[in-house]
């Protein structure tokens, strides 16, 4: 299977060395992307073509993560719809722990600690 197919289609399936290693792939691709932020991090902050290139950069990202967990759930004979439950479900929980910590210490207040319990055993 070509990478290029794998990380843009939501057909077909995967095997799982394909799947890790497109994994790994966007795992690095991320890391890169998260270095260019940090030299984009200045006091008058990013210029809105730096804002959309990073808006652009996480679609993308999304997009193939996205196409490669659906091709690895066909590959175990599941439907996409399981994805919404292994893929947003944990991102909502996480969100809704940083919605709910009121505080700004290294005390996370237990709301918080339960939505990232419930996102980690979902994930």
């Amino acid at each position: 299977m070509r990478w290029i197919q794998a990380l843009t289609e939501f057909r077909g399936r995967l095997r799982r060395r394909h799947f890790w290693i497109g994994l790994i792939l966007l795992l690095l691709i991320e890391i890169a992307l998260s270095f260019g932020l940090a030299g984009m991090m200045r006091p008058t902050g990013a210029t809105p073509i730096e804002n959309a290139a990073v808006w652009l950069a996480l679609a993308i990202l999304l997009w193939g993560s996205a196409a490669l967990i659906v091709k690895r759930l066909h590959d175990r004979d599941k439907s996409a719809l399981w994805y919404p439950l292994f893929g947003l479900a944990p991102a909502l929980c996480y969100q809704l722990g940083v919605i709910y910590s009121s505080n700004i210490s290294n005390v996370l207040s237990p709301a918080q600690q339960g939505f990232w319990l419930l996102g980690l055993l979902l994930w």
